[in-house]
């Protein structure tokens, strides 16, 4: 997870110290990534995926090497020797696969931007009143251990740890009154360890249309400038028992600042670390600069005579919709969905106007400068492939009336939209999947695509034709369908924890019913309740089913996760530890999805409905043995800052095996 930047000049390096570790944010094992560097004689660049990360300048009392060198690339390990510094190794023969190398005297790649022009904040920090400390470390208590104590002034607190989870964080949040007009943040880093350097990341996060975005311009650390990368934050290394006075510009207004200590990496790391964070303050220096907001104008559209909602990832960094003035068409906008991350613009309720009819047509431009990916996906609410569990009931397609590729193992159909031009979509569908939404991907839906991506495209002209005929002996059409029942068996006791957003009726005592009530859940906290015992009674399973309730008064989103021991990576990048597979929900409104990238069952369960939902899952796999099972309400619902209250009855769990004996 971090590389080691370096440079010789007469064999002075032990003298000068000219390594340098770098942070890749990324388990450097897993994949291919690039790395270089460009030697002039001014300056040294080191660069990770055609990023410039680290820089030394040439200087007369430390010069950078002149004369000329080797490419060498060597994979070994040291000797009992070399394990201070490097430690034991544990590995077996094993080789490194290099993919290409490659050499330019006048390089078009790993392009170094234009230098940003700083300026030190030159007020006196203490002239200003130190802001009061509460930190509230991440809620995924599986990936680290962060322990906070406050200090008895109230402006200070340390943090303790000896396992840090990947990009989990301690977080301070910032008031409204004391975030106004200001655009400078303060604070003082202390490593308490007199052995263990510290690796911080600081995120001023301020609010940017409907999300929180990462909004740091530059930082300094005791005067010195420190590396800062857009969207993600300003990067410091403590070495043991350093103080460090942190300055950090900042635009937008400031809601939380998060500190990421030794977590830039994709998985848990075993590292003990103690940090003491002091003197939080805000200042303003010039002038405070306020992005706009991306506008929005999402008033529905227009489909076969009625107006249908649009619901989706929306606003902030995602997809920012604009309709027309008549309703007939949609203008979507982005400037940074990141690929292979499936979001999408979603019409609801399209029941009505699909549910007789067999084919979907529309218009669509594409008024960006590069091509687009876009994949639309008729979703019913049955289950269409049970195998792959997915919903999306597409059969073919066709774009200016040439076939189109439409996955049926995984579902949808994929259209490429050159720049600048405009298109006729149909997608013929099979209506006895009951189609009840409408969901479009732009450019968030290429397997294994790492890249962020932006564009301007126009949807308009969506109707739904052609008749749909039920087959003879299936009263919603197509082939009868067998009912779905509950698995047979006696349900079993689970025993699940109450925590500070949670209240459980028999938390820490072995139940089959418990009923869950909360006040205040923050919708992206990811907040749960788990039950541990649960890893016994999974054992030589292979299906969960369970009972939920919705005892309050508005719907909530609910989520189900069946936890592994190990942690599979699922799309190249992507690790997880829950290994559920497929579900199914019998009774209720919502047909729901199970995430196979990041993990977890979730549906929207209604007031006052009750479903009941079974999950199969691999417990013996990659994913190794069941560890525990985790639910999750109005909690893990990404880029959602609303709270929410609810009060739900969960009960009837039962482990059984889809094989029988």
């Amino acid at each position: 997870t971090r590389v080691q930047f370096n440079f010789y000049q007469d064999d002075k390096n032990r003298e000068n110290h000219h390594e340098y570790w770098y942070d890749l944010g990324f388990d450097a094992s897993e994949d291919f990534h690039e790395y270089g560097f460009r030697w002039t004689e001014d300056y040294i660049v080191w660069f990770v995926d055609n990023e410039p990360v680290y820089k030394v300048e040439n200087k007369s009392d430390d010069p950078i090497p002149s004369t000329p060198g080797r490419i060498l690339m060597n994979h070994w390990v040291g000797t009992e020797q070399a394990e201070g510094w490097m430690g034991e190794y544990h590995g077996s023969d094993q080789a490194a696969e290099y993919k290409w190398v490659r050499t330019s005297a006048q390089a078009e790649w790993g392009e170094i931007p234009e230098e940003v022009e700083v300026e030190e904040f030159e007020g006196d920090w203490t002239a200003t009143e130190a802001l009061p400390i509460e930190l509230v470390a991440s809620a995924n208590d599986t990936q680290t251990d962060y322990t906070i104590a406050a200090g008895s002034d109230g402006k200070s607190a340390s943090v303790t740890w000896t396992k840090a989870g990947a990009y989990n964080n301690v977080n301070y949040a910032i008031g409204a009154e004391d975030a106004a007009d200001k655009n400078w943040l303060h604070m003082t880093l202390k490593n308490n360890s007199d052995t263990q350097t510290t690796n911080a990341r600081i995120n001023v996060r301020s609010v940017s249309g409907d999300l929180t975005t990462t909004t740091n311009s530059y930082g300094f650390g005791n005067g010195e400038l420190l590396r800062t990368n857009v969207g993600e934050g300003t990067f410091i290394d403590l070495a043991p028992g350093e103080e460090v006075e942190i300055e950090i510009k900042y635009y937008g207004v400031i809601s939380s600042v998060e500190i990421m200590l030794d977590s830039l990496q994709s998985g848990a790391v075993e590292k003990s670390g103690n940090i003491t964070i002091s003197d939080v303050k805000l200042a303003k220096q010039g002038e405070v600069i306020i992005p706009d907001a991306p506008e929005s104008n999402n008033q529905g559209i227009n489909i076969n005579g009625t107006n249908h909602e649009i619901e989706g990832d929306l606003g902030g960094t995602f997809y920012i919709i604009n309709t027309s003035e008549d309703g007939n068409s949609i203008d979507v906008t982005y400037s940074a969905i990141p690929g292979a991350t499936y979001k999408n613009v979603n019409i609801t309720d399209i029941k009505t106007v699909a549910g007789d009819k067999t084919t979907l047509k529309f218009t669509v431009k594409n008024n960006g400068t590069e091509n687009v990916t876009m994949r639309v996906d008729v979703i019913g609410e049955k289950v269409v492939n049970v195998t792959n569990n997915h919903y999306v009931c597409n059969t073919s397609a066709t774009i200016d009336g040439e076939a189109a590729a439409t996955d049926l193992a995984w579902g949808g159909s994929t259209f490429t939209l050159a720049a600048g031009e405009t298109y006729e979509i149909e997608v013929v569908y099979d209506a006895k999947y009951v189609p009840a939404s409408l969901q479009i991907m732009l450019d968030s839906s290429v397997y294994n695509d790492t890249a962020t991506h932006s564009g301007d495209v126009t949807i308009s002209d969506i109707t739904f034709s052609g008749e749909y005929v039920p087959e003879d002996g299936d009263e919603e059409g197509g082939e009868e369908q067998t009912p779905v029942t509950p698995p047979a068996g006696d349900s079993v006791n689970l025993t699940f924890n109450s925590t500070d957003k949670y209240t459980v009726d028999k938390s820490g005592t072995a139940s089959s019913s418990i009923n869950v009530t909360y006040t205040a859940v923050v919708g992206n906290s990811y907040d749960n309740i788990s039950a541990a015992d649960a890893a016994t009674l999974a054992a030589g399973n292979d299906t969960f089913s369970v009972t939920i309730k919705n005892n309050g008064t508005t719907s909530a989103k609910v989520r189900v996760d069946v936890i592994g021991t190990n942690k599979v990576t699922t799309d190249g990048t992507t690790t997880t530890d829950v290994c559920n597979l497929s579900h199914t929900v019998i009774g209720g409104t919502d047909a729901g999805y199970t995430d196979r990238t990041y993990g977890g069952t979730t549906l929207t369960v209604a007031a006052g409905e009750e479903i009941t939902l079974v999950i199969t899952y691999d417990g013996d796999g990659d994913w190794g043995a069941v560890n525990r099972v985790q639910l999750y309400f109005d909690s893990a619902t990404y880029g959602d800052s609303e709270t929410h209250s609810g009060n739900f009855t969960v009960s009837n769990f039962k482990f059984t095996s889809s094989v029988s004996e």
